[in-house]
């Protein structure tokens, strides 16, 4: 059920809930011993919720843009402009807190090519649980 439970707030974290994924995970690598499944299980879980986040932005965003506030504005310009300049690579910032949201949702708006963006977010994520998972125990 642990591990199950780790896919679950993976998935969430990366959404627009604003729940943090690392405690749980953290936890679950220490009281394990292990790194590998709940290194796949946290990884799975929030790409696919970011790819979730992504698909809202390309449906939805152009909309929701017509409502924005000035200070999100701000934000979506930003978030934007370093799109147009990386690309889908950009998208291997996804797993910043806030920021990685961000540019998830604009690059689904921008209608960035869904695999390259699929595959940058897995890897910032990966990454970011693999460091996290190490420091658990204590190898990092």
């Amino acid at each position: 059920m642990e591990y199950l439970l780790v896919l679950v707030w993976g998935f969430l974290a990366a959404t627009i809930l604003p729940i943090g994924s690392e405690p749980y995970y953290m936890g679950v690598v220490v009281k394990s011993e292990s790194l590998g499944l709940p290194l796949l299980l946290a990884t799975v879980g929030n790409t696919l919720g970011g790819l979730t986040t992504f698909l809202l932005g390309r449906k939805g965003g152009n909309m929701a843009n017509k409502k924005m506030s000035d200070k999100n504005k701000a934000r979506y310009e930003k978030a934007s402009n370093f799109i147009k300049k990386y690309g889908p690579i950009s998208l291997v910032m996804s797993w910043i807190p806030i920021v990685g949201d961000i540019l998830v949702t604009v690059g689904g708006v921008m209608k960035l090519p869904t695999y390259p963006a699929l595959f940058w977010m897995t890897v910032g994520k990966f990454f970011r649980y693999l460091l996290l998972g190490l420091t658990a125990l204590g190898l990092f």
